[in-house]
């Protein structure tokens, strides 16, 4: 019949059983979206809108009224927006880096599991969190304090400009000592708005790199003593 030769077959199911909805009086109006075939053979996303307008004695329809709207470009436009969304949460849980948006406030909203791995954190004891906070413990090259207003996503958020490749050293809860990372904080705005809304930073594990370069000078130092 006709839903069996124009309706693609992986909508069919779900289009019968509204249709039958909505012929034994369960629903007020026959509303579906399902892939219609075209002249050309090809498939067209369309809303497939209907009312049965009279009935005879026994209940049965006899007159409907139905509109079809061309839905295509929306439709593809999801499964556009769903794909870019599932690419960019594969990417934010699989890379290596670790990346942390934050509020304008400087709270922090999100964090990947690399984050959590490299700061020694969970995101629940994250979450809210902000770079202002002392227990951070953060510390420059030198050693002297970091502070929380010179922390690259508050500076970003600052001056709506990217913070990039800055050295912080940051005590970590679970190894009981200092690691190292490079970070970069990028300033997201909204609306073309001036101040931004939001701030993510990327950061990197340079611990190793770091302790190698201290065990050589130590190194070079005893030699020349």
């Amino acid at each position: 019949d006709f839903w069996k030769l124009h309706i693609h077959q992986d909508d069919l199911e779900t289009t019968l059983n509204e249709a039958k909805k909505h012929e034994a009086g369960l629903s007020e109006f026959f509303k579906v979206r399902h892939r219609l075939r075209c002249k050309n053979g090809n498939y067209k996303w369309i809303l497939n809108w209907g009312k049965i307008s009279e009935r005879d004695e026994n209940g049965q329809p006899v007159r409907a009224l139905g509109i079809h709207i061309d839905v295509d470009d929306s439709i593809k436009a999801e499964e556009a927006l769903r794909k870019s969304e599932y690419q960019f949460r594969t990417l934010f849980e699989t890379t290596i880096l670790g990346i942390v948006y934050q509020d304008s406030d400087g709270k922090i909203i999100s964090a990947n599991s690399a984050a959590q791995e490299i700061l020694g954190l969970t995101l629940d004891q994250m979450q809210g969190k902000s770079s202002l906070d002392p227990n951070w413990k953060s510390i420059h090259e030198d050693g002297s304090d970091f502070s929380g207003y010179t922390h690259p996503a508050i500076v970003a958020l600052k001056t709506g400009k990217i913070i990039s490749d800055v050295v912080m050293g940051i005590f970590h809860p679970q190894k009981n000592k200092y690691i190292w990372i490079k970070i970069t904080a990028i300033p997201l705005f909204q609306n073309g708005d001036k101040q931004p809304y939001q701030v993510y930073a990327t950061f990197e594990d340079i611990t190793e790199r770091k302790e190698s370069e201290a065990a050589l000078i130590n190194s070079k130092n005893k030699y020349t003593a």
